[in-house]
């Protein structure tokens, strides 16, 4: 792992690897018991990123997470477009409906 001290500058192509700290911060974080059910689309693991530190959640099994994974899935949305007749009659327009991206309950 690359440290850069106060001041210090890094090459464009070294990369800083802080997988170690990453690990450790979640692990300390409050613990949540999570649950995401399957649905008639999609029945495959969900798959959730937190400083590049990655969780495959298995769907339909209670797990334990920190609480930023759950933080990640309660700001993870999903933009649909909705047709709809415009108010002045003029034919149609498509609307942004936006929805959470994952169903999920905390037990």
């Amino acid at each position: 792992m690359a440290v850069l001290g106060e001041g210090a500058k890094r090459d464009s192509d070294e990369k800083i690897d802080n997988t170690k700290e990453v690990a450790e911060t979640l692990k300390a974080q409050k613990k949540r018991r999570i649950l995401i059910p399957s649905t008639e689309k999609d029945r495959e693991p969900v798959s959730v990123q937190v400083n590049g530190y990655c969780y495959v959640i298995k769907r339909d099994e209670e797990v334990e997470v920190p609480e930023a994974v759950v933080e990640v899935l309660k700001n993870a949305k999903l933009t649909t477009y909705v047709q709809r007749k415009r108010e002045n009659g003029d034919g149609n327009e498509l609307v942004p409906v936006v929805s959470t991206r994952f169903a999920f309950q905390i037990l």
